[in-house]
């Protein structure tokens, strides 16, 4: 959340009074003038601009034309103050500025700062961005417009028996979890006060000592009243390691309220898999030059699993049977000729041979090599899924750390990561065959959206913390 104490909303400017002038428009509905940069990807590499100062109630258009991007970024300052963004870090100077490329920043006698995101959809041609003032104060950042309106994470019992609640979220220090609120039939609690900082929250709740509602995000307990942070080593300092649901409050929620019904609670709650007699599947299509040897990781009846290899020719398809499940979230790494992969630092075993791996830790002390894989996130649904490879993923450089934010331990703990390097060839494909589509990085979009990633302060620049899987926090 920014510094300034800025609410920022997006709305797309189709059928807007703006619609007529195609383009990205940044309007400023705060009392203090914004100056404004933005950075995209352009045709020689990731871009970054500035700056447009804009008065209150004025707005610019820094990206004129039709859009040809679905990501923009932007970094908005108030007297040279400072912009708490999101960890999308381009380069910039204090002077009017056109820089191409988002590395070496300092090496090239640049500023190197952080901007937030700009989601502008699927398919829009015009897009207006407004700067929002906040209603002031620490727990107001952020805050919907109107007095009196409900903010935070709220959990309301649903049931006929007493809740006993603990939610987990991602910090400043790291992973937290929290607990107990004791939730009586027909009331609500809302352990969480004031405008939601983030998409991912975790729940887990109890009736008379025992699971009623959990999942497969393991954080750090105790029977007791707690503040545990820290997802990791939960036994060795002393804790209980247990399952907590996930809980999406969509891309700009500033309160969200679960229901805890006796059907697990919510809506939100880890979904069993779909079985496989359903039509459900997934399926994988090459549109690249090179023949993709393929392995897949997910999480299986006895933890998380990874399989290879798929051999998959150039326009050639194939549908892995895996364990005969259909789950939301599938990993894959793709190689050509024994080539690198760079994906999202979810880390699975892996042999160059046929292999099929229960476990995901130890890889090496088993025999195995340790490898990256990139996330598919199915949508959830039923039905045939497609995942297509095609060229030139369009991904901006983004700080080493821990992967994606807000996503706590799952089955594995979190291991050591190699530093990013250069991104790999594949994109986004999309979903078929009567599947809904997954609004993260399944669509088949030129540009799929980059992942913010956290510096950590207390670990090796070289080796940053790897994230465990959830199964993304994009918006």
């Amino acid at each position: 959340m920014s510094k300034l104490g800025l609410l920022i909303l997006a709305a797309a400017a189709v059928g807007a009074a703006s619609a007529a002038q195609a383009g990205l428009e940044i309007c400023n509905d705060t009392d203090a003038t914004q100056s404004i940069s933005i950075g995209y990807k352009g045709d020689e590499d990731w871009t970054s601009e500035g700056w447009w100062n804009i008065e209150p109630g004025a707005c610019v258009s820094p990206v004129t034309g039709d859009l040809k991007k679905r990501y923009y970024y932007y970094r908005a300052e108030v007297g040279g103050g400072g912009f708490e963004g999101e960890n999308y870090m381009f380069c910039t100077t204090p002077e009017v500025y056109t820089i191409v490329g988002d590395t070496e920043c300092e090496e090239r006698g640049y500023d190197r700062e952080s901007f937030a995101e700009i989601d502008t959809g699927d398919t829009a041609k015009d897009f207006t961005f407004t700067i929002l003032a906040g209603m002031g104060g620490d727990t107001d950042v952020g805050a919907t417009e109107g007095e009196g309106e409900k903010l935070g994470l709220e959990f309301c019992n649903e049931t006929t028996d007493r809740q006993s609640l603990s939610v987990a979220y991602e910090g400043d220090d790291g992973f937290t979890s929290e607990g107990w609120w004791n939730v009586d039939p027909g009331d609500c609690a809302t352990p969480l006060p004031g405008a939601l900082k983030k998409r991912y929250y975790y729940y887990r709740t109890e009736v008379a000592g025992e699971p009623a509602i959990s999942g497969n995000y393991t954080f750090c307990t105790t029977p007791e009243e707690y503040t545990i942070v820290g997802e990791s080593d939960c036994e060795a300092r002393g804790y209980a390691s247990e399952g907590f649901a996930e809980i999406d409050t969509g891309p700009t929620a500033k309160q969200y309220t679960v229901a805890m019904t006796t059907d697990q609670g919510s809506d939100r709650s880890v979904e069993p898999p779909v079985a496989a007699d359903t039509g459900a599947g997934l399926r994988i299509c090459n549109e690249t030059d090179h023949t993709q040897s393929l392995s897949f990781g997910y999480n299986g009846a006895d933890g998380w699993t990874s399989e290879g290899w798929w051999n998959v020719d150039p326009g050639d398809c194939v549908d892995p049977a895996l364990d005969g499940e259909n789950r939301r979230y599938f990993y894959y790494r793709a190689e050509v000729d024994g080539g690198e992969f760079n994906g999202q630092n979810y880390f699975f075993c892996t042999t160059p041979e046929e292999y099929t791996i229960v476990g995901d830790t130890d890889c090496e002390a088993r025999g195995y090599d340790r490898e990256d894989f990139w996330e598919i996130d199915t949508g959830g649904t039923s039905g045939m899924f497609t995942f297509t490879l095609v060229r030139d993923a369009d991904l901006p450089m983004t700080e080493p750390g821990q992967g994606k934010p807000e996503t706590p331990a799952q089955a594995p703990s979190p291991g050591p990561a190699p530093t990013p390097t250069p991104v790999p060839n594949f994109d986004f494909g999309d979903a078929s065959d009567g599947a809904d589509e997954a609004g993260q990085e399944v669509e088949p979009d030129p540009e799929p959206e980059p992942e913010p990633e956290p510096e950590p302060e207390s670990e090796p620049v070289d080796e940053p913390r790897a994230p465990t899987r959830r199964g993304g926090s994009r918006g």
